[in-house]
């Protein structure tokens, strides 16, 4: 997950579609091709590729669903750790 200040993002629209456009096109790709991707991926988060190649790979992410986190806005104002429940929708650009 990004933020950014929303008069940035109202400035910015479609730099951040490329961006979420790029992000998730290599989310697809390196959940499609974990064994061509593997020392990609063990040379930026420098784990040693004989780690990677044995660890279970995460899934990532290929599209923004605001449903996941709307039951975290909802506990947090519920237990007073924010001042007010809001949609998470509210918060979301679509890519």
């Amino acid at each position: 997950m990004y933020f950014v200040q929303t008069a940035w993002a109202g400035q910015h629209g479609d730099l951040i579609k490329h961006f979420l456009h790029a992000t998730y096109a290599a989310a697809g790709m390196t959940n499609g091709k974990p064994a061509e991707t593997a020392a990609m991926m063990s040379d930026m988060t420098k784990i040693p590729l004989a780690v990677y190649q044995h660890m279970p790979r995460p899934y990532n992410s290929t599209k923004s669903d605001p449903g996941l986190l709307q039951p975290l806005i909802d506990m947090a104002a519920k237990y007073k750790y924010i001042s007010s429940g809001f949609s998470a929708q509210d918060i979301f650009i679509a890519s």
